[in-house]
C-alpha cells in the first residue's frame, strides 16, 4: 500500500510540474553564439536569433581596431555603420541589431533540433590559446548551453558554428549603441 501512496504522490508531482510550465511549445524560440577572446587576436562577441526574425550583436571591446582592418566581416560592419575609432577603443561593448527572414532562423533551428542539441555535453580538449564557443538554444519550456574548445570539436558543433557564422554574414547590422561589459 505504501507503494501505491509514493506512486501516487509521484504521479500528482509530475502533473503539478506540467502544469506549472505554462503549456508553451517546446520549439525553440532563441539562438545564442558566444566567442571569446584568445591570447591572440580573436573576435569576442555574442549573436542571438530569435524565431520572429530578431538578431542581436554584441562585440566585446578585444582587438576591435585590428579585427576592423584585418576581419573582413567586422570591417564591413564599421563601415557601413560608419564607426569612428573612439568606439573602435572604447572599453564599451558595441551593440547591432539586424533581422532576419524568420524562415532562416527556422532552418538553423532545425539542424540543433536534427543534431539532438538539448542531449549534447560540452566538448573540450587539453589545449590553450584558442577561442571558446558557447551555444545555448531556448524554447518557452528549457535553455540548454554547450561549450565548445579545441582542434577536433565533433562535427556537429562546427555544423552549428558554421551556420551561425553564415546567417551572421547574411544580416545588415545597425548600431545600437555601447554596453558595460
Amino acid at each position: 500500500m505504501r507503494f501505491f501512496g509514493t506512486a501516487v504522490m509521484l504521479f500528482a508531482g509530475v502533473l503539478m510540474a506540467l502544469s506549472r510550465d505554462g503549456g508553451g511549445t517546446d520549439e525553440i524560440v532563441r539562438i545564442e553564439f558566444s566567442a571569446s577572446g584568445c591570447f591572440g587576436v580573436c573576435p569576442a562577441y555574442t549573436v542571438a536569433f530569435t524565431s520572429d526574425g530578431g538578431a542581436e550583436l554584441v562585440w566585446k571591446p578585444l582587438h576591435r581596431q585590428i579585427l576592423a582592418r584585418r576581419d573582413s566581416f567586422f570591417a564591413e560592419i564599421v563601415r557601413e555603420n560608419s564607426l569612428p575609432e573612439s568606439l573602435l577603443t572604447s572599453r564599451y561593448s558595441l551593440r547591432f541589431a539586424g533581422e532576419i527572414p524568420p524562415e532562416k532562423f527556422r532552418e538553423l533551428a532545425e539542424i540543433f533540433e536534427k543534431d539532438d542539441f538539448f542531449l549534447t555535453g560540452d566538448y573540450s580538449e587539453r589545449v590553450t590559446d584558442l577561442p571558446g564557443y558557447r551555444f545555448t538554444a531556448r524554447t518557452q519550456k528549457k535553455e540548454h548551453s554547450v561549450r565548445m574548445y579545441g582542434l577536433h570539436p565533433p562535427e556537429k558543433m562546427t555544423r552549428w558554428r558554421e551556420a551561425i557564422l553564415e546567417l551572421m554574414r547574411s544580416v545588415r547590422w545597425r548600431f545600437e549603441g555601447t554596453a558595460e561589459n
